[in-house]
């Protein structure tokens, strides 16, 4: 009766308060006798997410955890596990629940990660309403590789990463990084495919929820695309929108006298220590484009000595180019929600056969992205309040427990000694 996971108690609680495991379940079908399950799906997903949280990340992990006290008391409840059988289920039949995800149950796993995206602020976007009369939305867009290493379907060569992957996108909440969706992508794909269909189904979903909504989108210059750009222009839920742009020489040629004279200020400053930096704007049109559009740009010498000059398409009209520029800057953040769900979350344990199957995993953990997000509120006001997924799991999870069941509920013990 002892576990060295007594921390999924807290992990169950928010899986608990939002339904999580059921309203995942709902999303797939289920075509099996019910009159002969032993395993109900809704336990399933609930164990697959608690073994990820718990920082178990493959299947067959489940073989070893069938009896873990912990997991088959919160699974199952007090008093019901078997303690003459495996209480819970095998990563054979964890398997065959995830090879039942088809392409319905995977739109509404990613409907359900924006509705609980909307249930998670609903406070803060009730408050912003309240307080302004309308609600500001900014969503940070980016793609990622989950590198494959046999012949999993639709696993494409990327020249970009050099390796054969899937190529999912990832879009959080530009102000809390909070985890708005991610959508599995096959790995040979431009950063805009399909992504006018899909930003504006998420913009649809929670307008119905928050009719008053307005977006502002940020995006690096793997989503430079005509297409994309009119998008932006013509939405009128889309109040701004800043692109960073690859640099090339028709955008050199237009800075290169603001760059000239930027190094002549940096040569002569007094000060060695003083760091410059330059905005600018203007007008530009690329071969490719239908119209002429606001780039904002920014100038300063990096600290190996060169002069580094980035490049932005901006939809706002409203602030000037350092406002612009500075406020891009935020958008950095969603390199560690990333990394959380790729490597933390184990987004990456991309094994399966199936395209729909990875798809599911991919999904899964997000969920459990979602769990960590949430858990990392509570702490607010504690040292742990701005920690990454796997320090939280070693120091909220990681915790040993013993077990005491009574016919009414269950004891979690926990040591008086535990620094944390």
């Amino acid at each position: 009766n002892t576990t060295s996971d007594a921390g999924l108690l807290f992990f169950h609680r928010i899986i608990e308060k939002f339904k999580m495991c059921e309203r995942i379940s709902t999303c797939i079908a289920d075509p099996r006798n019910q009159s002969m399950v032993t395993h109900q799906q809704f336990e399933q997903i609930k164990q697959r997410l608690l073994q990820l949280c718990a920082g178990y990340e493959d299947v067959n992990d489940a073989q070893s955890l069938r009896k873990d006290p912990m997991l088959t008391t919160l699974i199952l409840g007090p008093g019901k596990q078997d303690k003459n059988q495996s209480a819970l289920s095998s990563s054979p039949t964890l398997c065959r629940m995830e090879n039942r995800v088809d392409r319905t149950a995977l739109k509404g796993l990613i409907e359900l990660q924006v509705d609980l995206y909307v249930e998670r602020n609903k406070n803060r976007f009730e408050s912003e309403i309240k307080t302004s009369g309308f609600l500001n939305i900014c969503m940070d867009i980016d793609t990622t590789d989950l590198e494959t290493h046999g012949h999993q379907q639709l696993s494409f060569y990327n020249g970009y990463y050099e390796h054969t992957a899937y190529l999912p996108l990832v879009i959080a909440d530009g102000d809390n990084g909070d985890l708005i969706t991610t959508i599995p992508r096959p790995g040979n794909k431009h950063g805009t495919w399909f992504l006018t269909l899909i930003i504006n189904g998420i913009i649809n979903r929670i307008l119905k929820q928050h009719p008053k909504a307005q977006f502002k989108l940020r995006a690096d210059s793997g989503f430079q695309s005509e297409v994309w750009f009119k998008y932006l222009e013509s939405h009128d839920r889309v109040k701004a929108a800043t692109i960073s742009l690859a640099s090339n020489r028709s955008l050199e040629r237009l800075t290169k006298q603001a760059v000239d004279n930027f190094e002549v200020a940096y040569k002569k400053r007094t000060d060695l220590t003083q760091e410059l930096i330059h905005f600018g704007e203007f007008g530009y049109r690329a071969g490719s484009w239908s119209r002429y559009r606001r780039v904002v740009y920014q100038i300063q010498n990096t600290r190996y000595g060169s002069t580094e000059v980035r490049y932005y398409f901006t939809t706002d009209h409203d602030r000037d180019s350092q406002a612009i520029k500075l406020n891009y800057n935020k958008r950095s953040d969603l390199e560690n929600r990333i990394k959380e769900w790729k490597v933390q979350a184990f987004a990456s344990r991309v094994s399966g056969e199936s395209f729909l199957v990875n798809a599911f995993r991919m999904a899964i953990s997000g969920f459990a992205l979602i769990a960590f997000q949430e858990l990392q509120k509570q702490l607010h006001n504690t040292e742990l309040a701005k920690s990454y997924v796997s320090t939280i799991r070693e120091k909220i999870i990681k915790v040993a427990g013993v077990i005491q069941e009574t016919t009414r509920r269950f004891l979690i013990t926990l040591p008086e000694s535990y620094p944390y």
